[in-house]
Parts: C-alpha cells; sequence; structure tokens
C-alpha cells in the first residue's frame, strides 16, 4: 500500500492528458433560470386564472366581495355568480346593506364584460341588465371623515349598455312605492 501511495506521487510516473473541460457560459444559464422561473410563474398564474373560473374560485370571489369593509358600514351581499368572470355573467340575489341592514336587492344581474381592460384603468362593460333591482329604503352609512380625495377613482368607466326592466322604490324612499324601467349608458372619463 505504501508503494502505491509513492507510486502515485512519484513525479516520473506517466501522466494522462485530461482534457480540460469547456469553460461555462454563465450568462447562458442565468438567461435559461430566467427564462424557467418566469415560465412557472406564467404557469401559476395561469392556473390561477383558471381556478377563480371554477365554482370554489366563484365562491372565494364570493367571500372576498362580502369580506370588504367600507369605511361608511356598506356591505356587500351575494347568493352565486353563474356564467364566466372573464365575460358573460349573473350575479344572484345581490343584496347591499347599511349598518342598519338591507337596502338594495336584486335577484339577477347580468354582466358582460372585460375585466384585463382594468389593466389600463379602463371598466370596459358591454351590459348590464336586471330584470329588477328594489330600493327598499334609503341608505344610512356611517359618517366618514371629510376628504379631498375623489370619490371615484382615476378610471375611464365605460357601460355600453345600462337596463333595467323594473327599478322599484318602495314607499320609505318616495313616500308611495313607485316603479319605473331604465335604459341608457354611461361613459365617465377620468
Amino acid at each position: 500500500m505504501a508503494e502505491e501511495a509513492t507510486m502515485a506521487s512519484d513525479p516520473a510516473a506517466p501522466v494522462h492528458d485530461t482534457p480540460e473541460p469547456e469553460p461555462r457560459h454563465r450568462g447562458r444559464k442565468i438567461l435559461k433560470w430566467v427564462g424557467i422561473a418566469l415560465a412557472a410563474l406564467l404557469l401559476v398564474i395561469a392556473a390561477v386564472l383558471l381556478l377563480l373560473n371554477t365554482g370554489p374560485g366563484k365562491r372565494f370571489i364570493i367571500g372576498q366581495l362580502e369580506g370588504m369593509e367600507f369605511e361608511n358600514g356598506m356591505e356587500i351581499g351575494i347568493g352565486a355568480i353563474d356564467g364566466s368572470i372573464y365575460g358573460a355573467m349573473v350575479i344572484r340575489d345581490l343584496e347591499v346593506r347599511d349598518p342598519k341592514g338591507v337596502f338594495l336587492t336584486s335577484p339577477e344581474i347580468a354582466v358582460d364584460w372585460r375585466p384585463f381592460a382594468f389593466v389600463n384603468n379602463h371598466v370596459d362593460v358591454r351590459s348590464l341588465t336586471s330584470p329588477l333591482i328594489t330600493l327598499q329604503r334609503l341608505p344610512e352609512f356611517n359618517e366618514t371623515p371629510p376628504s379631498d380625495d375623489p370619490l371615484l377613482p382615476d378610471l375611464d368607466i365605460d357601460v355600453n349598455e345600462l337596463r333595467v326592466d323594473r327599478f322599484v322604490a318602495e314607499a320609505p324612499v318616495t313616500g308611495e312605492r313607485r316603479v319605473v324601467d331604465m335604459a341608457g349608458e354611461v361613459h365617465i372619463a377620468d
């Protein structure tokens, strides 16, 4: 054994030429991993977007909307969302509440919109229709501190078709029950 160790360290022993490793391209390797990370991130985003349009995803969205806390005490209740959240959908059993309870209801609101336009600060609603909206009473919101902030954010809002077949204002709103229909469009810039 001692001889083997001596032979291995003997300078006169034959030396085998080993090819030197090729220089690594660090830039290419970094780009490859950045590309893989971006592709993985895009796949995760696509999966989340697809999952949001499923039954559990829609229930998650409803939970998020119902869990929103407005400073003035307003709350939103939604029974269900049918259709595609990325296009034409129907919101069922909508309730809007103030601190004293429900003041506005609708059994069904059909919305056809393009949510990705929001990336450009644009709310693009192709149509917003309902067979019935009922205003049971005027809302009584909590007082909020005065603010110089605008009422609406800096968005362009387009509703190309706005239609309510029956808008019912109950007696507490106007003194007697009134029923009207509405049709029009809304365009708000900045």
